[in-house]
């Protein structure tokens, strides 16, 4: 991968090019640049002031995930973006600028928490909706922080109960992202994961085909359904 990671007027762009970076094998080393100001944005007019700024431009985004998936909006573009810069400080181990600890009490304790918000105990796992749930997910399982084992196990109870359409994909969470996301929880818990899979399995079968090369968004489709396959 040769062109360059970081985009200063996109906090979306860079953290989608550093993340094809890491699947190329680059080296921390090359995504210093873009780490380093991934980390300066931290509460920055975030959400909440407790995660990391998009840009102007973020909020003009039509999908804000990497799957060009979901439709946006001005809170869920902040909240998953912010918690993708999470993500990806933790999996590159960058820690330089910005407080994990403090950061990662903040997604713990108040995004989806049933202290916070009692309505969440009936809907655990959950936080606002589907694409900001397996945002969260995918923050907590990089940096497996302190009570992260309740977070991800009502997210993996959360998802092994979702509805399935008959497409056979889940409803109200966009597939492929969700693929990403449970690529990440594979880590912590393979066999949970799997079962999970095989609900709609049948669906990624039918989409391994289709899938390409012919833009970034394509290419993070057809990772999630091929690691799922």
């Amino acid at each position: 991968m040769t062109k360059n990671i970081l985009i200063k007027n996109s906090l979306a762009f860079t953290l989608w090019n550093l993340e094809e970076a890491r699947l190329s094998g680059m080296s921390k080393s090359d995504a210093e640049a873009a780490l380093t100001w991934i980390a300066a944005r931290h509460g920055e007019g975030s959400y909440r002031n407790m995660l990391f700024a998009p840009t102007k431009s973020d909020y003009k985004l039509k999908h804000p995930v990497m799957t060009n998936e979901g439709t946006s909006s001005g809170a869920n573009i902040a909240h998953i973006l912010g918690e993708e810069a999470v993500r990806a400080l933790s999996i590159w181990d960058y820690h330089s600028g910005w407080e994990a600890d403090a950061t990662y009490k903040s997604i713990i304790t108040h995004f989806g928490s049933r202290e916070i918000d009692p309505s969440y105990a009936a809907k655990p796992g959950r936080f606002c909706c589907g694409i900001c749930s397996i945002a969260r997910l995918r923050a907590v399982a990089a940096g497996l922080p302190k009570g992260y084992r309740t977070v991800l196990d009502d997210g993996l109870e959360m998802l092994r109960n979702a509805e399935v359409t008959s497409t056979g994909r889940w409803k109200g969470f966009p597939f492929y992202y969700t693929l990403l996301g449970l690529r990440d929880l594979n880590e912590v818990e393979p066999k949970k994961v799997r079962k999970i899979l095989d609900i709609v399995f049948p669906a990624i079968e039918r989409l391994a085909g289709r899938v390409t090369d012919k833009d970034a968004a394509s290419r993070f489709r057809r990772h999630a359904i091929e690691w799922a396959l």
